[in-house]
């Protein structure tokens, strides 16, 4: 090759003064009509493919016209949250409500009583000073506990 032949494969210096801008200006159009056209295919097989080019040999081909349309968020519409029927909500009995708090008390107590067991049979175990004082300090605030609220 020579030196003349190169020069025919490169734009001269004028050429890409002008080519640039022109190449900006269309590279910066919108493409509206390649996104409102959708090509619907249909293989042999009977699977459905969507693109954007037309389908390739041996397919169906079906063009599909989308409108553009605005996208975006729209509040929820805000609905009184007063109830439908006026009849008053029934309460739970206070019994019942009792009743309940007194077992789940019940069953707390038991709990804080099976942890004193615990720290205890630890304690005699056998233990390093380090231990024994965590182990005291847990049995005073279970005892405490106790002294408070269980029988």
């Amino acid at each position: 090759m020579n030196q003349h032949e190169n020069n025919d494969n490169l734009l001269t210096g004028a050429a890409a003064i002008w080519f640039f801008p022109l190449w900006l200006s269309f590279s910066l159009l919108p493409l509206d009509a390649v996104a409102e056209t959708v090509f619907r295919c249909v293989a042999t097989d009977g699977s459905i493919e969507f693109s954007q080019r037309p389908c390739g040999a041996g397919m169906q081909n079906e063009e599909i016209i989308i409108e553009n349309q605005l996208v975006g968020w729209e509040a929820p519409k805000v609905e009184n949250k007063k109830r439908a029927s006026k009849r008053p909500r029934k309460k739970r009995s206070t019994a019942k409500t009792s009743h309940q708090a007194k077992i789940k008390q019940d069953k707390d107590c038991w709990k804080k009583k099976q942890q004193i067991e615990t720290v205890q049979h630890r304690l005699r175990r056998g233990y390093t000073a380090k231990q024994g004082m965590e182990l005291r300090r847990k049995r005073r605030t279970y005892e405490a506990y106790m002294a408070k609220f269980c029988r």
